[in-house]
């Protein structure tokens, strides 16, 4: 350090001058409020001593920069700060910049030495270049007043911190239940082989598929991922499946778990879960007509309106959808429909060849077992099963059909690639619809007695009676209009009269088997006796039928023919919203009410004793019932439920039967 002058009292007294005082120290410009303060306290001349006349050298002002003392910073009005929503800590607040008692601003160190936090000094600072951003200085902590209650964006995170702790406890619970799966799947033995009888008596097989394998924390059957093409070599090689069985035979589960393995491959990570079916992913790679039918919700909630009329239109519309998808690369692409015919795969089978896609076929046999029994498919697709849309229910005889008409692949049928496999799927590539079919000869409808003449000889001149006629009998004919023949000629009625009155003995349908064509046959040309017992009608005029009864020899061949439950008549005439095949049910209901009131007769004449009723009506031909005012031949049960329809049935008893003779038996085509 440079040697420091003499004190002025030494300086005297050694006779010497007193030296110049030294020019003030210039500190930075501070503030101007402290300015009049700092120049009111320069060092000024002693009284003792004149002041020397010599002339003080001006100083200039430093302006450069010292290099041991930084400069102080300008103390700047605190303004509060905004708190930023920082979810991890609270910006701690910056203490305010204190003053001292001469009015300049305190450094730090001071501030530390004033409230005995420093009992060193401070080190120096390095100093800032001219032109350099200054550091903003951490502030130590500083007992100071209590904070403030924390603000709403510290309480939204501290929520979010508490949110992120759950999930985190959720997603390790669900590891853990993921290996305990793990672990039971790989010790899982193979299930013992079940003998075929065994298997029978115990009645119906499982509903879900056979939990072999675990994919991705699912468990799907072993057979369907031996179906898939999947190639991690080749994750977006084209493929299409070709998805084949009745409702819930499980081809839509399976083409899901196939698209799981495959998206796997692509590198997109999706499980499907219960809801699956109706999410975009699987909407947009497994194509069935069936989505035309379904409407999703914002919600994902899905109800199915089928509507056989648009069957026409939506077929082709999925189909034009399968060829998009093929054009624009998508692979795996499914098409999920029922398939029962062969003939129902030839156009996506075309599309696939067109574009290049591999092709395989899928099944309902390689789904498990159950897959084909209607008892097991109606109990997995009941109303509130999982994974379905709602008022997708399916009729038990529909899925009878459609498992009746299901056609058989040739077996070892596998993928639509190569020679050999494009000869195997000749078989679909070459069928046929039935309206493409050559002609070939005719089926018949059904078969029955032929008795047009017949009937109308015995029955046509029979009064049906004011029951009967009612409104319909009016105007100028009223009165000679009466009987059956009056009816059937009537002009301007809106009865409809069938092609050929008969007695139906076997109706065949669209799919007769052979077995019951062959029996038909035989009888054609043989004749039975026939006898009229009641006509039968709706009250009005709606439904007219006559109630017949099979004698003499060679009955019981037509009722081993037609079954149990056969009530054999002949429809005369019909109206709407009554049709020919009502007539069945019209004598089923009357013949159901006539043995209850034939029971509650037989009460009443045994004095209400229930154990000395005579059963009256345990002949099927014999009908009673309550007579009529109006007509007192007929018997009338009123509000009889008919196919849905409350209706007031009358009966016109024929004592004794009329006889209408020996009619023939005869094949009816359409």
């Amino acid at each position: 350090r440079p040697a420091q002058p003499p004190p002025p009292a030494a300086a005297a007294k050694a006779g010497q001058p007193l030296p110049a005082a030294p020019p003030p120290r210039q500190l930075a410009p501070q503030h101007p409020a402290v300015q009049p303060q700092v120049a009111a306290q320069q060092p000024r001349p002693s009284p003792q001593q004149p002041r020397p006349q010599q002339t003080r050298p001006q100083q200039p002002q430093p302006q450069q920069p010292r290099p041991q003392q930084p400069r102080p910073q300008q103390p700047q009005p605190q303004q509060p700060r905004p708190q930023q929503p920082r979810p991890q800590q609270p910006r701690p607040q910056q203490p305010q910049p204190q003053v001292a008692a001469d009015g300049t601003a305190a450094s730090g160190a001071v501030r530390r030495v004033a409230s005995g936090a420093l009992s060193q000094p401070p080190p120096l600072k390095k100093p800032r270049l001219a032109g350099a951003p200054a550091a903003v200085a951490k502030a130590p902590p500083t007992t100071g007043p209590a904070p403030s209650p924390p603000s709403a964006p510290a309480l939204l995170a501290a929520d979010l911190r508490k949110r992120i702790s759950a999930l985190a406890d959720k997603a390790s619970a669900l590891e853990a239940l993921a290996a305990k799966r793990a672990g039971v799947a790989a010790t899982r033995q193979p299930p013992e082989p079940v003998d075929e009888e065994s298997e029978d008596e115990e009645g119906e097989e499982e509903e879900q598929l056979e939990p072999d394998v675990e994919v991705d924390g699912n468990l799907c059957s072993d057979a369907v991922l031996r179906l898939s093409r999947a190639d991690p070599a080749a994750p977006f090689r084209r493929v299409v499946y070709l998805m084949r069985g009745p409702p819930g035979s499980g081809k839509s589960t399976a083409a899901r778990f196939l698209l799981a393995q495959h998206m796997k491959l692509q590198g997109v990570d999706w499980r499907p879960g219960s809801n699956a079916a109706f999410v975009s992913i699987s909407r947009a790679f497994i194509l069935s007509t069936d989505d035309f039918f379904t409407k999703v919700d914002d919600r994902g909630k899905a109800e199915y309106h089928f509507n056989p009329s648009k069957l026409k239109e939506y077929h082709p519309k999925n189909q034009a959808r399968c060829e998009a998808s093929m054009e624009l690369g998508l692979t795996p692409l499914f098409v999920d429909n029922t398939n029962i015919s062969l003939w129902e795969m030839r156009d996506y089978l075309k599309a696939a060849e067109k574009f290049g896609y591999d092709v395989q076929v899928v099944d309902p046999q390689a789904l498990g077992p159950g897959a084909l029994d209607p008892v097991v498919l109606e109990s997995r697709i009941g109303e509130g099963a999982e994974g379905r849309a709602s008022g997708k229910e399916i009729p038990g005889h529909v899925l009878k059909r459609m498992v009746s008409n299901f056609e058989d692949l040739p077996p070892g049928l596998g993928s639509g690639s190569g020679p050999e496999a494009y000869a195997a799927l000749g078989i679909v590539r070459e069928a046929r619809a039935p309206w493409e079919r050559p002609p070939g000869p005719p089926v018949p409808s059904y078969a029955g007695l032929d008795v047009e003449a017949r009937a109308l000889a015995r029955l046509g001149a029979l009064e049906l009676g004011p029951l009967f006629w009612e409104d319909q009998a009016c105007g100028e004919g009223e009165g000679l209009e009466s009987n059956l023949l009056d009816a059937r000629c009537k002009d301007g009625a809106n009865w409809s009269l069938p092609d050929r009155l008969h007695v139906t003995v076997r109706f065949f349908g669209r799919d007769p088997g052979a077995d019951t064509i062959a029996a038909a046959e035989a009888l054609v040309g043989s004749w039975f006796e026939v006898e009229a017992r009641s006509l039968v009608f709706v009250r009005g005029g709606g439904l007219l039928c006559a109630d017949v009864g099979i004698v003499g020899p060679g009955a019981e061949d037509l009722a081993a023919l037609v079954g149990d439950d056969w009530l054999p008549h002949i429809t005369l005439l019909n109206a709407k919203p009554w049709w020919p095949k009502d007539s069945n049910d019209l004598l089923s209901a009357l013949k159901k009410a006539s043995k209850e009131h034939a029971r509650s007769t037989a009460a009443t004449a045994a004095g209400g004793e229930d154990e000395e009723v005579i059963d009256l009506a345990g002949e099927e031909d014999v009908l009673a019932g309550p007579t009529s005012e109006e007509d007192p031949r007929a018997f009338v049960f009123p509000g009889l439920q008919v196919r849905g329809r409350a209706a007031d049935v009358c009966v016109l008893p024929l004592d004794p039967p009329q006889p209408l003779g020996p009619c023939k038996f005869k094949l009816f085509f359409p």
